[in-house]
């Protein structure tokens, strides 16, 4: 029994700031043969957030009797947040130059970002009867996620030789991945619970 108010709460913040940088330059020069110029570039970046929030009144002793009084109001508050901030930047340039051979550039490029939150919010009155005698009787939980994903991948090739062939390749890739899996739950299970005064 509390002379005044009852308050229970519980909050929970997750955050992720990440960035994944790759880049390349390639350069082949050859004035008598093939000039060859090729690279490979990746960026990726993989976040994840677990969180578990909860406030709760509930009895340690399942059976036995248990009571909350509150000579005011009774609340229950969980909140939960998730935030992840990830860029993902893959750049590459490649050059083939040759003066009596062949030339031949290319690149492969390729920009990843994978992001999950998953979080379980409760508030809970379980098993306990309560009471506000004066006051109200309020139960809630609350959850906020953001994912911001920022995925550039770019790729330049040049191939230049006076007197053969030349050949430029390049390939360039970008993806993100974002999932979020949340439960938010406001309960009360197996107890009385009374709003006298509200």
């Amino acid at each position: 029994t509390a002379d005044g108010d009852v308050s229970v709460t519980a909050s929970n913040t997750g955050s992720i700031d990440a960035t994944a940088l790759g880049v390349s330059l390639t350069i082949s020069q050859s004035s008598d043969g093939t000039a060859a110029s090729l690279s490979a570039n990746v960026a990726v970046t993989t976040n994840t957030i677990n969180s578990t929030t909860r406030a709760a009144i509930e009895d340690s002793v399942p059976g036995t009797p248990n009571t909350v009084t509150a000579d005011g109001d009774l609340t229950l508050s969980a909140a939960g947040s998730g935030i992840i901030l990830a860029d993902a930047v893959s750049a590459q340039v490649n050059f083939a130059l040759s003066s009596s051979g062949n030339a031949i550039a290319g690149g492969v490029n390729a920009a990843v970002a994978l992001n999950d939150i998953t979080s379980t919010t409760e508030a809970v009155i379980d098993g306990v009867d309560s009471t506000a005698t004066t006051g109200d009787v309020s139960v809630t939980a609350s959850s906020d996620k953001q994912i911001d994903a920022l995925v550039v991948a770019a790729s330049a090739s040049m191939a230049i030789s006076s007197s053969s062939n030349s050949v430029a390749l390049t390939g360039a890739g970008a993806g993100a991945t974002n999932e979020t899996n949340n439960s938010v739950l406001a309960i009360i299970r197996a107890a009385d619970v009374q709003a006298t005064g509200g």
